[in-house]
């Protein structure tokens, strides 16, 4: 039975607002979309294009000075910073194959009655994901980061143990003497605790490990006095690159161990350099063959995406060097009408959302 305009939108929509997926009935005859020609009575998908994604991690850690910095060399040997700062490590760069909507790439599939193509699946940008598959079977979305920043976790600030002295101490001096007093007195209780010599000895396993771990705490806590403390956070920078043609050592960023990531004209900072080159093409066609070949698709149009390796260097360190593909290297091909006819079993096809090409193809039983 032929179904409506109004019909086909609402079931458009509450798998949309449901999923985030469009999922519609649809029929197998497919055509490119032209809007001006276009009804209404069909689906409209894209295929995705090809961009190239390169992440960073950075971590930043922040030094925050202690109030008795100036007496870390008298009493522990080690001068101790006296002013905040800031210092940064590039940790791993990656780089991805990530799809867009080709909006040049649009098709329509129609409805029309003697097909068993029973359902297009949609994802949130319009590309196709799915025929005839569930829900379990289609592709995650894509994640807005490659990887896992690590968490630090915010843990309960440990406050130093300090006699009464300490706070009616008129000088910061007087202050010094009296926290560096309390280092070295833990450090002798640890020291009894650990070679069996302390008065009241734990009676087990557990007890020693938990006075052991507090009186470790409480002298990082009276030491962050003289030496200050350190707060570590990550980030995660990216950056997107429309390949065409081959790239060799084009400087994406720099990195300073001062100001992070810079721009790549800032030679405050290291190069850190991208390279494409091409490893997988489809021979180039006219524009007379070129459309040609076009007219020629009949059915579900897919992607048969190329490929590029990609490289990523560092001070002559390679940080990243893959293989990824690339569609717009590739060429296009459709799955043959007859493959949807009503008279066989339904066809099931999971797409790439990222390259369009064809994940998996069965029978669904």
């Amino acid at each position: 039975m032929r179904m409506s305009a109004q019909t086909f939108f609402f079931k458009l929509l509450l798998p949309a607002l449901l999923l985030c997926t469009g999922v519609v009935s649809a029929q197998t005859n497919v055509a490119s979309y032209e809007p001006v020609r276009y009804n209404g009575e069909g689906i409209v998908y894209a295929l995705p294009q090809t961009r190239i994604v390169v992440r960073a991690q950075l971590e930043r850690t922040i030094h925050k000075p202690g109030p008795l910095h100036l007496y870390a060399q008298r009493y522990f040997g080690q001068e101790a910073g006296g002013e905040p700062s800031i210092r940064y490590r590039l940790g791993r760069v990656i780089a991805q194959s990530v799809g867009i909507p080709d909006f040049d790439q649009k098709y329509i599939v129609e409805f029309r009655a003697g097909t068993v193509a029973d359902f297009v699946t949609l994802n949130k940008r319009g590309i196709i994901v799915g025929i005839n598959a569930d829900r379990q079977d289609l592709p995650s979305p894509c994640p807005d980061t490659l990887f896992r920043l690590p968490t630090i976790q915010p843990g309960i600030e440990k406050r130093p143990a300090l006699p009464q002295e300490y706070t009616v101490a008129g000088t910061k001096g007087k202050q010094a003497e009296i926290a560096a007093a309390q280092v070295f007195r833990i450090r002798e209780s640890l020291m009894d605790l650990l070679t069996g010599q302390a008065e009241n000895m734990p009676k087990d396993g557990a007890a020693m490990q938990l006075m052991t771990q507090e009186l470790k705490a409480q002298e990082t806590a009276l030491l962050e006095l003289f030496y200050g403390k350190e707060e570590i956070a990550w980030e995660e920078r990216s950056w997107t690159i429309e390949p065409k043609n081959d790239i060799k050592g084009q400087i994406l960023f720099r990195f300073s161990p001062l100001r992070g990531v810079v721009d790549s004209d800032d030679l405050s900072g290291e190069p850190v350099s991208f390279s494409l080159r091409t490893t997988d093409k489809a021979p180039e066609m006219d524009e007379k063959e070129a459309a040609k070949y076009e007219k020629s698709l009949k059915g579900i149009v897919y992607n048969l995406p190329g490929a590029a390796r990609i490289t990523l260097e560092h001070n002559r360190n390679v940080l990243f060097d893959e293989e990824l593909p690339v569609t717009q290297f590739g060429r296009r091909q459709a799955l043959a009408p007859k493959m949807f006819r009503d008279r066989g079993p339904a066809i099931r096809v999971v797409f790439d959302e990222n390259t369009g090409a064809i994940r998996q193809i069965n029978e669904n039983k």
